[in-house]
């Protein structure tokens, strides 16, 4: 949050929770971040008492103003961590040491910030900017990979709207890229866009799940793929196909996806298994990238 504009909002009157939801949508509007909370908790017990977990939703693809820097982001040392050099952090520019906002770890400044002064600070570290574009040394590993994860609890003309984009956006993605859908209401749907002969999911309830129990439950232990493309091993590879080959069977999925059958009672939320989802599709990520 930018301190200069908040102490704006605060100088013409706005109280302190307006102060921080305007910033936080401003935040939004700029660098279109949104987080599940507006205030980090100050303690251990506060974060204990969260009802809904810190978590932060981001446009990886939405174009950001400045340039692009030109080496791989300076990171904590401290193994549990790994934090990134940001505006937040404390500088002492004399002894080129940074102190990580998180674990209070002091982490000296690489070789090619030996210039660096008051006046002369690297781009993460202008207070005016919140978001930066790194440009990595190391070699891409693999090709990318979407996930689409799909509420079918929401309104026919909203799900219509996200299945049009969903399918406008495969054609605009590389042959190369790596795509797979999973669906979620009141249970979790995963489809498995390898077999050809019919639509096959696997469903899951909503309850917890571990990484190793929704691998095995899927079956994704197994040697890599035979394929030509590199990434997903075997198992994933059932769920997780280049676009190339899956484009026709997942567009014909999605145009024919409805919303949730289940009967949501009278002054009743629907009973969505958003955590399970979210459990399925990192653990099949996680498969999909080893």
């Amino acid at each position: 949050i930018n301190a200069e504009y908040m102490g704006t909002l605060l100088c013409r009157g706005f109280g302190h929770s307006t102060v921080l939801t305007l910033c936080a949508l401003k935040a939004m509007t700029d660098d279109f971040v949104k987080f599940s909370w507006n205030v980090w908790p100050s303690s251990r017990l506060n974060a204990a008492r969260l009802v809904v977990p810190i978590g932060c939703v981001i446009s990886p693809l939405r174009p950001i103003t400045g340039p692009v820097i030109p080496n791989d982001p300076v990171l904590c040392k401290q193994e549990q961590c790994k934090a990134v050099l940001n505006s937040l952090c404390q500088v002492h520019f004399q002894s080129k040491v940074w102190v990580c906002p998180f674990c209070l770890q002091r982490n000296p400044f690489p070789p090619i910030y030996s210039g660096i002064s008051e006046t002369n600070c690297p781009w993460e570290l202008n207070p005016a900017v919140s978001t930066v574009e790194y440009r990595m040394s190391r070699p891409v590993a693999g090709p990318p990979i979407f996930l689409f994860v799909v509420d079918t609890y929401m309104a026919p003309k909203d799900l219509q709207v996200v299945k049009e984009t969903l399918i406008s956006s495969l054609s605009m993605m590389p042959p190369q890229t790596l795509v797979g859908l999973i669906t979620f209401g009141r249970v979790v749907q995963v489809y498995e866009l390898g077999f050809t002969e019919c639509t096959k999911t696997y469903c899951f309830q909503a309850k917890e799940y571990t990484t190793q129990q929704v691998q095995d439950l899927l079956g994704m232990q197994g040697a890599r793929s035979g394929g030509t493309h590199r990434g997903p091993v075997s198992g994933a590879s059932r769920f997780v196909l280049p676009v190339s080959e899956c484009d026709f069977s997942l567009t014909s999925i999605l145009e024919e996806l409805q919303k949730e059958a289940f009967e949501i009672p009278a002054q009743e939320r629907p009973r969505r298994c958003t955590g399970a989802a979210l459990a399925v599709a990192v653990a099949l990520m996680e498969s999909a990238a080893s």
